[in-house]
């Protein structure tokens, strides 16, 4: 195990900034508690209570009160858990007698075997199966469901010996400390899996006693990594911001109700491009590459009435600075994102394999034209040309994103950059994106700014255009005039 000590240095530190009051997690101070410990000892004594006994006499009734639990409001927080999705919770809570004896007998097994590697092999098999042949469960699951629902209950019944293990935060945490993921998303618990993962659990225990944090169990532990894997978010910035954003436009007061200025100046120019990508361009997916390429760089290089050309000087990518001899590759290549019969959005496999691929041939083409063209700046080139197509393509999933604007608001909002220099689009940087959208979504929403029908994704790109202008310009200038310069949709 190749093991980051400046790394886990910082992540103590952070947890530390994190939680002012904490000694040790023996003396933990109180916004620990109020934080994390609290609603996971709630759940724990809810197991403790409702559910341990059971594992030793009926297992439809044990696996019943284990799904109920995972339902209930926590006294901590007052609110639903999260620990599994509540989808996923609601399903489990609707098996039938016999498919509750079927699972139940399953995962007791496992809880009986001590959480062995063979009982983890022997339960990921079986819930598959289970998964696979219960259509109802099925639809509303994920492989991952089935390794979230056995590493919870681990961690409930044996709290000194296993971690739950989120996908995102675990892999993030393992990234940061061990410098590689070590779950795949979408994937089963496998037994090597499950093995590496509770040794780098028992490895950061181990750590966190020699660094003087004392942790009582794996719960600490899993609260570490969840916190350190988690990115900071600045919530007075992010409230700065909206107030910044609130005066731009006369007569906006949220999103449903946003005032002429806002719709002038932000969503007409939107709307007039999407119109233009659906009438010259839409017809031309399945047509020859350069003249998609062409139809693509006449479009965002034409500027609308009296803004700017979309996206100012860098889309001479579409026009000077790919050569003719590759300009059907980078059109067989846009092309691919947005072909409709290859492709499925969201259906992680097959999307995943498309963005991959792209970035790979992203790659190869910046090599090759890289003696005559900043390959840095091609990278960014090609990654907002997709960006941009992709929100044409899908304006309610995507967002289009461009690099200063992004990273403005990144290290504002999470303090740290969303896309590196030389980052093309490949699956991990889109996840990326599509969560730092999702915070910046639910910030909004906490705000009673929810952005919602067709333009919910559009206008979360002008309000971070607004962030990145108002670092830019300064918050003194007039509104009036800064609100009207466009660079990107």
């Amino acid at each position: 195990m190749t093991w980051n000590q400046a790394a886990f240095a910082n992540a103590c530190q952070k947890f530390r900034d994190l939680f002012p009051d904490f000694e040790t997690f023996e003396n933990p101070g109180t916004f620990y508690v109020s934080k994390e410990r609290g609603y996971k000892d709630d759940l724990l004594k809810l197991y403790n209570d409702e559910v341990r006994s059971l594992v030793s006499k009926d297992s439809a009734e044990f696996f019943s009160a284990y799904a109920q639990i995972l339902g209930q409001p926590l006294p901590t927080t007052g609110e639903e858990q999260n620990f599994i999705f509540r989808n996923y919770v609601d399903s489990m809570q609707k098996f039938s007698d016999s498919e509750c004896s079927e699972f139940g007998e399953i995962l007791v097994r496992v809880i009986k075997s001590n959480g062995s590697p063979d009982s983890i092999a022997y339960y990921s098999k079986n819930a598959s199966q289970f998964r696979q042949s219960h259509v109802g469960f099925k639809s509303s699951s994920s492989p991952a469901t089935i390794r979230d629902i056995v590493s919870l209950l681990l961690m409930l019944h044996y709290p000194k010996k296993f971690m739950f293990d989120p996908f995102t935060y675990w892999n993030k945490s393992a990234n940061l400390l061990l410098g590689k993921a070590l779950l795949q998303k979408g994937s089963h618990m496998s037994k090597e899996a499950f093995m590496e993962c509770q040794d780098f659990a028992r490895h950061v225990f181990v750590a966190l006693e020699e660094e003087g944090f004392r942790p009582i169990d794996m719960i600490d532990v899993q609260c570490f990594l969840f916190r350190v894997g988690k990115p900071t978010w600045n919530q007075r910035e992010f409230e700065s911001s909206i107030a910044t954003f609130k005066q731009r436009y006369k007569g906006f007061e949220d999103f449903s109700n946003c005032g002429e200025e806002y719709l002038r100046l932000q969503r007409e120019f939107k709307n007039e491009i999407l119109k233009r990508y659906r009438k010259t361009l839409k017809p031309l997916i399945e047509a020859d590459p350069v003249d998609f390429v062409d139809a693509y760089a006449e479009i965002i290089n034409a500027g609308i009435e009296s803004y700017r050309p979309i996206g100012d000087e860098g889309w001479e990518v579409l026009t000077n600075e790919v050569p003719h001899e590759n300009r059907a590759e980078l059109g067989s290549m846009l092309q691919s994102l947005i072909d409709a019969k290859a492709t499925k959005a969201n259906k992680n496999v097959e999307w995943d394999a498309i963005i991959a691929e792209f970035g790979k041939k992203s790659m190869q083409l910046v090599e090759r034209m890289s003696p005559v063209n900043d390959p840095h700046k091609m990278r960014q080139r090609l990654r907002e040309s997709a960006t941009l197509l992709l929100s044409l393509r899908w304006p309610n999933l995507y967002v289009h994103a461009t690099q200063p604007v992004w990273n403005i608001a990144g290290n504002r909002f999470l303090k740290r950059e969303i896309i590196r220099t030389s980052d093309v689009l490949d699956p991990t940087l889109l996840k990326d994106i599509w969560s730092f959208t999702t915070q910046i979504r639910n910030g909004l929403k906490s705000a009673s700014l929810a952005p919602s029908g067709k333009w919910r994704k559009y206008d979360i790109q002008s309000f971070l255009w607004s962030v990145y202008d108002e670092s830019r310009s300064g918050v003194e200038q007039d509104h009036s005039n800064s609100a009207g310069v466009h660079h990107s949709i």
